[in-house]
């Protein structure tokens, strides 16, 4: 009876495992078919390519050329074969994978199940993920954007070709990257105050709405209200104080006519706001100005930041420091009821690459031309909620990268001075650290900048004569010594920027400390019987530089030099003695103007007053000239 008993109760157990186990079986036995599937597939790709790279080999040994050929094409149908392959193992790991994550989510199968199916390497085929792009913007020559896909279909696009491939030479330089429309900006602050910041900061964290401005001169109606009122209402407190030492404890009249005080209207300072637009001035590979406009969260107010000091564009995104960041400039009420406590809102800061991001492109991080840009340049047709990129193409043809002028001597075309008839001079820029010092807009050894100057004379006028020493056979002219620079048909050289600064951002001046070193060569006259003779003079000295402007395209550069001069070779065999040691002093300026902002069509008049020193007679000439911008043109040399 008992084992009939038994047998009776395995049955039943059977039945009810079977049972549960046909519940389960319909959605594992077509997950395990999907995994199958799987496996077969990816099974039969490996084998094609193991295939495939056997052909490639036996094509290298192959040396007919019609089994080549029949080779070749076959490999080409097998790729096509191979991608549609690749194709159907990832639609199918696509599929095995939603419906594996169907039967966790919705039909409670276990993970203990799930567990034992697993697609072999389906991670190698899932579908790639494509990466957003930021918005990008494509700025060439002047600065007007656009979008890098529209170029071929922009209406400018002729122009804009035909800047790009034009005989001009073009570099693109890098990229800015400025956030999306109405971003975040979070504000920053300086982690360690001392003195009176460090006062300001604690009571604005403590009571940011109430604490009042001290540094203004004078604070809105309301404010003055709530301040008068508090200072009202301690006094008060303080006279209640004195009273209740004569007033019983339990006699509460005097506190009860205290007023509560009125709720306040300045505005807690904020944590950061939307970002609007941001404006550069780059100024001899530094961004010497910086205006950052941001709004309230609220809409209600604008807030303006400005970079204090010059950054270099070639590094400081790499540099966390002080120069880093913008500074707090001051804020608009667009409603005109918000108040801020600018007192506070002066402790605020903006991180540079969170507004104003650069890479330069590799072997392209140089210092570009002087320039000025917008960031977007149109709020309009460069909207977008992604972060915008802009890409910097720099001029860096002839007329760019030189500066050539000719000159026209007044005083020498009327013969008041012979100073000649015309000169034609090139100069280019150097840089060598086009880096500030930290937090100050001073710069040491920023650049060299060589010349040469070639000065034309009429026939009679492009030499110095001698004059033979009586008793002798040798030849002087240390009376005319300073001939040897007012006569000068070749001039060569370079100045060499030793200090460079300005005191304050909003100066419009800079001023610069150099040294100049001088090559020059002067035709002298001896016999004359003979041939003129090249006599060589080497300057040396220090200069001052102070750069004075009116507005960007319209300025004076005033100027001084101190040189002393040193004659080279030898002219024993022309019988010439050399003169006495040369030092001059050298006052200069120069008045400059070009339209818009092309300097190539540069206009310039100056005055040079060139003093001999070392002598007692203080022998001097002057100079008064005329010159302009030009440029050598180049032209396309077509093929017959």
């Amino acid at each position: 009876m008992k084992s009939l008993l038994f047998s009776f109760f395995g049955l039943f157990c059977v039945v009810f495992m079977s049972a549960q186990e046909a519940e389960k079986n319909p959605f594992e036995e077509k997950l395990k078919e999907k995994q199958e599937l799987v496996y077969n597939l990816i099974d039969e790709k490996e084998k094609f390519d193991r295939e495939t790279a056997i052909l490639k080999a036996e094509l290298e040994k192959l040396t007919d050329e019609q089994e080549i050929k029949k080779a070749t094409t076959e490999l080409e149908s097998r790729k096509k074969t191979a991608k549609e392959k690749q194709e159907e193992i990832v639609n199918v790991c696509s599929d095995y994978t939603k419906y594996r994550g169907y039967l966790e989510e919705y039909e409670n199968i276990t993970a203990e199940v799930l567990t034992k199916y697993k697609a072999r390497i389906c991670e190698i085929y899932k579908e790639a993920t494509p990466e957003v792009d930021p918005t990008k913007f494509i700025i060439i020559g002047e600065n007007d954007p656009i979008k890098a896909e529209d170029l071929l279909d922009n209406e400018n696009t002729k122009k804009v070709l035909a800047d790009v491939f034009s005989i001009d030479s073009k570099t693109n330089l890098g990229t800015f990257e400025i956030p999306g429309e109405n971003s975040f900006i979070t504000f920053y602050s300086e982690k360690v105050k001392r003195g009176k910041n460090k006062i300001i900061f604690q009571k604005a964290v403590k009571n940011p709405t109430v604490y009042i401005d001290n540094n203004s001169y004078a604070l809105p109606i309301e404010q003055l209200i709530i301040y008068e009122k508090n200072r009202a209402n301690q006094s008060e407190i303080s006279n209640n104080k004195k009273d209740s030492t004569k007033v019983a404890p339990n006699n509460e009249s005097n506190t009860n006519k205290i007023s509560k005080t009125e709720p306040p209207v300045m505005q807690p300072f904020p944590k950061g706001a939307l970002f609007k637009s941001i404006q550069i001035e780059i100024h001899e590979g530094g961004i010497v100005d910086t205006r950052l406009i941001l709004e309230s969260v609220d809409h209600k107010t604008h807030f303006y930041f400005e970079g204090r000091s010059p950054v270099s564009i070639l590094n400081y995104t790499r540099r966390v420091s002080r120069g880093s960041f913008l500074e707090y400039s001051h804020y608009v009420s667009l409603d005109g009821i918000t108040i801020y406590n600018e007192e506070i809102l002066s402790q605020l800061l903006v991180k540079y690459t969170d507004v104003l991001d650069y890479h330069p492109n590799a072997g392209s991080n140089y210092v570009p031309d002087d320039i000025s840009y917008k960031f977007p340049t149109d709020e309009t047709k460069e909207a977008s909620a992604e972060r915008r990129t802009y890409e910097v193409i720099n001029n860096n043809h002839l007329q760019h990268v030189l500066d050539l002028r000719t000159y026209t001597d007044m005083l020498g075309l009327f013969g008041d001075e012979a100073n000649g008839l015309f000169q034609i001079e090139g100069k280019a820029d150097f840089f060598i650290i086009p880096f500030n010092i930290q937090r100050s807009s001073i710069y040491l050894l920023k650049k060299v900048s060589p010349f040469v100057r070639y000065s034309r004379f009429d026939d009679d006028e492009d030499f110095i004569n001698t004059t033979l020493n009586t008793g002798t056979s040798t030849y002087e002219f240390d009376n005319k010594k300073l001939g040897l620079l007012e006569r000068s048909t070749l001039e060569m050289g370079m100045e060499i920027d030793i200090f460079n600064c300005r005191f304050v951002k909003e100066s419009p001046f800079w001023i610069s400390l150099y040294t100049p070193l001088t090559y020059n060569v002067t035709r002298i006259q001896a016999d004359p019987t003979k041939e003129k003779v090249n006599f060589k003079t080497l300057g040396y000295g220090l200069g001052a530089e102070i750069e004075l402007k009116r507005f960007n395209n319209f300025g004076l550069t005033l100027g001084y030099e101190l040189k002393g001069y040193s004659f080279l070779g030898d002219y024993s065999e022309e019988k010439i003695r050399e003169p006495s040691y040369l030092k001059t002093q050298t006052v200069k300026a120069e008045i400059f103007y070009f339209p818009g902002s092309d300097r190539s069509q540069s206009i310039f008049l100056r005055m040079k007053s060139i003093r001999d020193v070392s002598s007692g007679n203080a022998d001097s000439f002057f100079q008064l000239q005329i010159g302009y911008r030009f440029t050598i043109g180049v032209g396309a040399v077509k093929a017959k």
